[in-house]
């Protein structure tokens, strides 16, 4: 288990809405896992995001997928959990 401490609240709060503190962790989560492609997360984005929330969302998975990479080296890992 590796747990990753950022502050996703601040984050969200500097894009200017906190609604999108999940978007944020999303975007540390994708980085992390690797399981998907920028180009393929915004397809889905585009598909199931209405359009007056499209912008924020993709700057709040930017935000998060940066939270991320700046972190990477300082993950915690967990045994026995």
């Amino acid at each position: 288990v590796r747990i990753l401490t950022v502050h996703f609240a601040g984050i969200a709060d500097s894009l200017g809405d906190m609604r999108v503190m999940n978007v944020v962790m999303l975007g540390a989560l994708l980085e992390l896992a690797a399981v998907l492609g920028a180009a393929e997360v915004d397809a889905a984005l585009v598909r199931h995001v209405k359009a007056r929330w499209l912008e924020l969302d993709r700057k709040a998975l930017l935000a998060g997928r940066e939270a991320a990479r700046s972190w990477a080296g300082k993950l915690e890992v967990v045994h026995g959990v």
